[in-house]
């Protein structure tokens, strides 16, 4: 098996070059490691989210019908070690898996070969337009810095009528506003911690963007989509010390299943997942 290509296209705008550096270093570290969260036994929230966002997001592409169509053509975009589309896999399927991380791209195809890997930029895409039946992109928007230029790239690459599973940060969660209180009032300390170790900066090179529904809803239709479903998932405190309480994640797990009325989920769900069909 031969290693993927790294290509890195097309221009990216100087104040999104330093963002893009570090979101694409995080994840080379992450790459010997990410393939763990599926494998193992769930131990903490974000682990929860990530396994819970793939399992609603497949059950999303395969509801769109575009998977049984002949011989579909999908991208998974922010594809991490490749689990994204294992579960949706059948004989017939062309699946392209595109990273940022060179790592993460190797690592997805040495792990499923059935892969055909491709390093690139989602505000860049290396592909023919209207190329996708499908395109699956979890948890990558949140640290794109142009990010509404990645989803017109989203929408060139798909088919007219393809299908778009994303997800989100979602702004409104009441968790994630704990969360960033948190942060906001530790931060004084966290800088002071971080410079009394090496004397370097003490926060990620990025922004971690959120979206409320109403934004997410609006940035798709605006990049030529037009949204089928929202579903949320993940309630639980996000707060470093409370990640892997059992009480944590017996009540995310419990929410999941039945926290009732959208309005409600809306504004304590920590993730949302968007099914969109192109225009």
């Amino acid at each position: 098996m031969h290693d993927p290509d790294v290509k890195d296209v097309s221009p990216v705008a100087p104040a999104a070059r330093g963002q893009r550096e570090a979101v694409r270093q995080l994840f080379d570290k992450e790459s010997t490691s990410w393939g763990d969260r599926y494998d193992r036994p769930t131990a903490t929230l974000s682990q929860l989210d990530v396994t819970e966002r793939l399992t609603v997001a497949n059950d999303m592409v395969k509801a769109s019908g575009a998977a049984n169509s002949v011989h579909p053509c999908i991208l998974d975009l922010g594809c991490g070690t490749g689990e994204g589309t294992a579960r949706i896999y059948k004989e017939g399927m062309t699946v392209v898996a595109t990273d940022l991380s060179p790592k993460m791209v190797l690592a997805a195809v040495r792990r499923f070969p059935f892969l055909r890997g491709c390093v690139a930029d989602a505000a860049g895409l290396p592909f023919e337009s209207e190329r996708f039946d499908i395109l699956q992109s979890l948890g990558v928007l949140e640290y794109i810095g142009p990010y509404e230029q990645a989803l017109r790239e989203m929408r060139r690459v798909l088919k007219p009528g393809g299908t778009l599973v994303i997800s989100v940060p979602n702004r409104h969660s009441l968790f994630r506003r704990l969360h960033r209180l948190e942060r906001f009032l530790t931060a004084p300390l966290r800088r002071l911690r971080a410079r009394g170790k090496d004397g370097a900066g003490w926060e990620v090179g990025f922004r971690h963007r959120q979206w409320s529904q109403g934004e997410a809803v609006d940035m798709l239709q605006k990049a030529g989509f037009e949204v089928m479903d929202v579903h949320f998932i993940t309630y639980g405190v996000l707060l470093p010390v409370a990640e892997s309480w059992r009480a944590n994640l017996a009540l995310c797990r419990w929410l999941n299943a039945h926290c009732p009325g959208q309005g409600l989920r809306r504004q304590l769900a920590n993730t949302a997942v968007l099914r969109a069909r192109a225009r």
